[in-house]
């Protein structure tokens, strides 16, 4: 995800996990702000030439941190989807690696990111 401002000369790549969300929601109600269509994750040397002259920024995180926060927030959903009704189709995508609503297990996680 990403957006960027044509008129101020920016852009912002949203990097899961790193905090960016909240950024994301500020930014986006700068005005002239726009979402960036296509895929934002090439590398920069593949994006339209009049982005080479602007200031493209990103958050990152420390990639253990990071890591440990997608795998913690993958257990909040499977225990989530768990209790909630007309979930099948996520609970069936992890089941898998389900027993009976237990949590995943870092290896298992590690496989799950593999897939």
């Amino acid at each position: 995800m990403g957006l960027i401002n044509y008129t101020n000369r920016w852009a912002f790549m949203h990097i899961p996990k790193t905090g960016g969300s909240g950024i994301r929601d500020l930014l986006h109600d700068v005005p002239f702000t726009r979402e960036i269509d296509g895929d934002v994750h090439k590398p920069l040397s593949e994006w339209p030439l009049t982005m080479k002259n602007y200031d493209i920024f990103a958050f990152i995180r420390n990639p253990y941190t990071r890591f440990f926060s997608a795998y913690e927030h993958i257990n909040r959903q499977i225990l989530a989807m768990d209790t909630e009704v007309g979930n099948h189709d996520k609970i069936s995508q992890l089941s898998f690696y389900l027993e009976s609503g237990k949590e995943l297990t870092i290896n298992q996680f590690i496989e799950y990111i593999l897939r």
